[in-house]
């Protein structure tokens, strides 16, 4: 399992909003705390969208445990890009 997550920016504005609606009736202590929460969500929120790019024949090749030529390594190719086409990363083959 990884650190990470992702999740929609709209739901990382909604969380900063109900945080925001929090801070008004919290203590001292809390409002400090719900301050760091909204500069980590505000820093999420000023990454930019990450952009989807079709993986090169040596990313293929890597998943696919051997080398371009190697015995199914053309039919799998071709079902990758399949999959890339129907994720919209890829508009066509080259």
């Amino acid at each position: 399992m990884t650190d990470t997550i992702t999740l929609p920016r709209a739901v990382f504005r909604k969380w900063r909003n109900a945080l925001i609606e929090m801070w008004v009736t919290a203590d001292t202590g809390s409002r400090l705390e719900i301050e760091h929460i909204l500069a980590a969500l505000d820093a999420a929120l000023a990454e930019p969208d990450a952009k989807k790019k079709p993986a090169t024949m040596k990313q293929i090749s890597a998943a696919h445990g051997t080398t371009i030529g190697a015995p199914w390594f053309e039919d799998f190719a071709r079902a990758w890009k399949a999959a890339e086409r129907h994720h919209g990363i890829r508009k066509k083959d080259k």
